[in-house]
């Protein structure tokens, strides 16, 4: 999971805000819904949290999402 607040916006910056079906919660809809990987990681439970979505990396950020980069999920 991220430490602080500051990874988890530097994650969304590097992963949700650039993917091309990011849909803000604001404007989600039945037909077109949140993301579920970062629907799982805003809601901060440890049982649910992604990981098999996040590859963890060095940068501020922790985590490249899988998703975004067209991967499938780890085993």
């Amino acid at each position: 999971m991220f430490s602080n607040g500051t990874e988890y916006m530097c994650f969304q910056e590097a992963n949700c805000y650039k993917y091309e079906y990011y849909v803000h919660p604001d404007d989600a809809t039945e037909e077109e819904p949140v993301c579920d990987v970062e629907e799982r990681i805003a809601l901060a439970i440890e049982e649910e949290f992604p990981y098999e979505w996040l590859d963890e990396n060095i940068h501020i950020s922790r985590y490249y999402c899988r998703k975004r980069l067209g991967k499938e999920p780890k085993s």
